[in-house]
């Protein structure tokens, strides 16, 4: 079954490598929806956490899928 990432919230929270941003670690960053993290996801590939492989992008929304 497909579910939005972090459903229960008013957010979808997406970590995120720093590096290709100049900083050193990983952050988080929060969208108001599933399509704004699609969006930012497809934008930034070089930003790929090995959990970005649960998910896909989907009619526009990033969904957790696997």
């Amino acid at each position: 079954m497909n579910k939005t990432l972090n459903a229960s919230k008013k957010v979808t929270a997406v970590p995120a490598r720093t590096e290709p941003f100049g900083g050193i670690g990983w952050t988080v960053y929060e969208f108001a929806n599933a399509t704004e993290a699609a969006a930012w996801v497809r934008l930034y590939p070089q930003a790929a956490m090995p959990c970005w492989k649960r998910w896909d992008v989907i009619d526009g929304e990033l969904l957790e899928v696997r």
